[in-house]
């Protein structure tokens, strides 16, 4: 299982890929879900 697919199946998230630069590594961003649990 890739590290996309745990963070998209897991963690209700996305990978948003920005740029690539040989050399200089990848930028993207990690969007994740919130689940808010409240004690009522």
């Amino acid at each position: 299982m890739s590290h996309i697919q745990i963070i998209e199946e897991k963690h209700q998230g996305k990978i948003f890929y920005c740029s690539s630069m040989l050399g200089q590594g990848t930028c993207f961003t990690i969007e994740l879900g919130i689940t808010t649990v409240l004690d009522v």
